[in-house]
């Protein structure tokens, strides 16, 4: 694994838009996705801190993730990223996902709200990586 070429200061600011993300997402289709959980919707406790804290500790694991990915080609570019994040999005999330709300009997209302929140998160974080390289470092010019 290339950790020597991942941009640290990247992964931190992707974690965080990656939350931050889910935030917006999941305020603006919240009610549908309570309504598509259906009888799970009462299981579901806004005051509970540990789903916040697994999801933003998650999203660096995601954020790292996704550099780890990318980080094997030297000439990314933010649209390869962008490209990467659907590829991975609804080939590898999305694809698997929609199996199990079948199988759990959920609408596909539910399928369209968490891969929708997966795929274009993943295309933040992959335009993210593609376009912010880590700077190599300097070497030492050989004395003449």
């Amino acid at each position: 694994m290339p950790i020597d070429r991942i941009n640290w200061l990247a992964v931190i600011v992707g974690g965080i838009l990656y939350y931050a993300w889910g935030a917006l997402w999941f305020t603006v289709f919240g009610r549908q996705w309570l309504a598509s959980i259906g009888p799970m919707a009462d299981h579901v406790n806004p005051k509970d801190p540990v789903p916040y804290i697994v999801s933003f500790a998650m999203a660096f694991v995601l954020s790292f993730g996704v550099a780890v990915a990318l980080s094997h080609d030297d000439n990314r570019t933010m649209r390869h990223g962008i490209e990467f994040g659907v590829f991975f999005g609804l080939f590898f999330f999305a694809s698997t996902m929609l199996t199990g709300t079948l199988y759990e009997g959920h609408p596909l209302s539910l399928w369209l709200i968490n891969a929708g929140y997966i795929v274009i998160g993943l295309m933040i974080l992959g335009a993210l990586h593609g376009a912010w390289k880590k700077v190599p470092k300097a070497t030492a010019a050989a004395p003449a």
